[in-house]
C-alpha cells in the first residue's frame, strides 16, 4: 500500500503550493513564529498527512512565499539574537507596518504601544528596554489617557502577542516578531537610535559594540562568537571597520549587568517564560 501511494504521488506536487504548503500555513498562522527545528517537525508532519513527497525545506518555504506575496506576508529565517537559535516568522509586508495592528489593537492601545517603541529604541546607552514600572505608567500620559491597570493589561497582550518580551528581572524589550515585522518602521522613525549588525545586517538590540565612540559597528551575540575566534592564543582582535581593539565585554542592550536609575536597564536577558 505504501508503494502504491509513492507511486501515485505526483512529482510536480512539491514544487506546487498545495495542501501541505496549506496546512502548513495554518500552523504558522497559529504560531506566528517558531523555531526553525519545530517548523521542519511540522513540515515533516504535513508531509505525511498530506501524502506529498518531502522536499528541501527552503524551496518549501519559497513555494509559500511566492502564494502568499500578493496578500502582503512571508516567511522570513532568522536568528533569535536573544538564544541565537533559527527561527521562521510569518509577517505582514505591508509599507505600514503598525498601522496593520488596526485589526486587533484599538487606536489608543496604538499609541501606546508606539510610545513604548519609541522608550525602548531610545533607551539610554542603548538599553533598549523599559522597565515594568515606567511602562504602566506611560499609560495616564496618552493624549486620551487609559489606568495604570489598564496599560498593565495592554502590556500583558502584546507580550501574548509576540511583540514584546518581558525578561525575568521585569524589563520590557522587542521581541524578535516586531525585530523582523516592524525594522523597517524602526529603522525609518528611530534613524539615529537602531544599528544594524554589521555581520548579518539585521537590526541588532543586543550584542557586542566597539569601544570606539565614533564607531557604529554593532554585532548580534552569535555573530560576534562567528566571526572572533574562540582561541585567539592571546592576539589582539580588533573592530572590523576601525581596527580598534575589540573588547569582547564590550557589550549592550541586556548582555550587560549594569544598571541605570531612569527605568531602563542592561541586565541579564532572560524572559519570564525562558
Amino acid at each position: 500500500m505504501e508503494g502504491e501511494n509513492e507511486q501515485n504521488r505526483d512529482p510536480q506536487e512539491s514544487s506546487e503550493y498545495n495542501s501541505s504548503h496549506r496546512l502548513f500555513m495554518q500552523a504558522m498562522l497559529s504560531h506566528r513564529i517558531l523555531e526553525e527545528s519545530r517548523a521542519e517537525e511540522i513540515y515533516d508532519n504535513v508531509c505525511v498527512k498530506t501524502n506529498v513527497d518531502k522536499n528541501d525545506f527552503s524551496d518549501f518555504i519559497a513555494v509559500i512565499n511566492k502564494e502568499i506575496n500578493d496578500v502582503d506576508l512571508a516567511l522570513r529565517r532568522s536568528v533569535d539574537q536573544y538564544n541565537s537559535v533559527a527561527i521562521i516568522a510569518l509577517v505582514n509586508t505591508k509599507s505600514d507596518e503598525v498601522a496593520k495592528l488596526a485589526t486587533t489593537y484599538t487606536p489608543n492601545e496604538l499609541a501606546y504601544f508606539k510610545r513604548i517603541l519609541e522608550l525602548i529604541i531610545t533607551a539610554d546607552n542603548e538599553a533598549y528596554s523599559i522597565s515594568s514600572i515606567a511602562a504602566i505608567r506611560e499609560g495616564p500620559k496618552l493624549k486620551s489617557p487609559i489606568s495604570q491597570r489598564e496599560s498593565q493589561e495592554l502590556l500583558a497582550k502584546l507580550v501574548n502577542d509576540q511583540w514584546l518580551k518581558k525578561r525575568r528581572d521585569g524589563y520590557y524589550v522587542l521581541h524578535m516578531r516586531s525585530i523582523i515585522e516592524l525594522q523597517d518602521y524602526l529603522k525609518e522613525t528611530f534613524e539615529g537610535d537602531v544599528h544594524e549588525c554589521l555581520m548579518c545586517m539585521e537590526m541588532v538590540t543586543i550584542g557586542e559594540r566597539c569601544s570606539q565612540e565614533r564607531c557604529s559597528v554593532r554585532l548580534h551575540l552569535h555573530c560576534a562568537a562567528g566571526y572572533f575566534p574562540e582561541d585567539d592564543n592571546g592576539a589582539a582582535i580588533k573592530c572590523p571597520t576601525c581596527s580598534t581593539s575589540w573588547k569582547r565585554s564590550n557589550k549592550f542592550g541586556g548582555a550587560n549587568t549594569s544598571r541605570r536609575s531612569n527605568g531602563h536597564s542592561q541586565t541579564a536577558n532572560e524572559s519570564e517564560d525562558g
